[in-house]
């Protein structure tokens, strides 16, 4: 593994041979870069560009950039990396003005007509902004490349082409585990929408997945990973919510609210009241005090 210095710029020109006509679709990589920018007169857009097309992809290692793609800006700060094309019009990326330190990147740039196209259609799907470690086993694949003695590099058709598509696969898992996340977001959002719609009644966590069109065992996965509890936690403190919220602001008895919330009896809905807020319904009401509903405010020992 190359270890690079911390400041410096090191960079190796890529020319691949190899190939007969037909080929010159086939992806190629161009050049590979560490560097730093350490001014706001470090600013890249398409107008300014004089060298011929190609694929840009850019990782942060340290410091800050920014990445403006039409209206949307990002902060590229560590493991943050963007994918364009060099003659992007939309696309502009820079040091900013506010930054307090240099901003160290790696680079690759490659080309051919395959690749252009894959990086088009990765970009339409996720905007061109990727979670990428800087510890990714493939940068040392790019960084053997680099050297203080080492300003150009000769390399197959075959070689060339396949780093280009571990870096492209590489971004596609990236994004799968993004889309991933994503939708364990919006399948929390859809829980707490779901619970809020029965104003707090209580229902286990079987009866939620299966209203989710889910497995309990996948909704406990993604409330485990995502909140670092599990769903019945999260029912509990709703439908407790809803509880103390009708205790304090109605007149309706114990019993009323117990039914209300899906309790068969008065004693069935105090025990774990009682449980978690160390007080009965009765002496929460006499208090008039609206505990905080956290995750650390639920101590349970069973599954309600």
């Amino acid at each position: 593994m190359v270890e690079l210095p911390e400041v410096g710029r090191y960079y190796a020109s890529v020319q691949t041979v190899g190939g007969g006509r037909g080929l010159e679709v086939f992806p190629r990589l161009n050049g590979i870069c560490v560097s730093d920018a350490f001014s706001p007169s470090y600013r890249w857009y398409a107008a300014r560009r004089v060298d011929a097309p190609h694929v840009i992809f850019q990782l942060t290692l340290s410091g800050r950039g920014v990445f403006k793609r039409k209206r949307e800006r990002w902060n590229m700060t560590p493991g943050k990396a963007f994918l364009c094309e060099s003659y992007d019009s939309s696309v502009t990326y820079l040091y900013p003005r506010d930054a307090t330190e240099p901003w160290r990147f790696f680079f690759v740039t490659f080309s051919g007509d395959t690749a252009v196209q894959m990086v088009r259609d990765l970009v339409r799907e996720s905007g061109g902004v990727f979670e990428f470690p800087t510890s990714h086993p493939l940068l040392h694949k790019f960084y053997s490349f680099l050297g203080e003695s080492c300003e150009s590099a000769v390399i197959p058709l075959a070689d060339s082409f396949r780093l280009v598509m571990e870096l492209l696969h590489a971004l596609l898992l990236a994004q799968d585990q993004h889309e991933s996340r994503e939708s364990d977001h919006a399948l929390i959002n859809r829980a707490h929408d779901l619970l809020k719609e029965t104003n707090g009644k209580r229902i286990n966590a079987s009866e939620l997945a299966l209203r989710l069109n889910v497995s309990r065992e996948h909704l406990t996965r993604v409330f485990t990973e995502a909140t670092g509890e599990p769903p019945y936690r999260f029912i509990t403190r709703m439908w407790l919510q809803q509880s103390c919220n009708l205790l304090l602001n109605t007149d309706l008895s114990v019993k009323e609210i117990s039914t209300q919330m899906g309790f068969s009896s008065v004693s069935e809905f105090c025990r774990p009241f009682k449980r978690v807020l160390r007080l009965s319904p009765t002496e929460f009401r006499s208090r008039g005090m609206m505990p905080v509903f956290d995750g650390g405010a639920i101590d349970l020992t069973v599954d309600g």
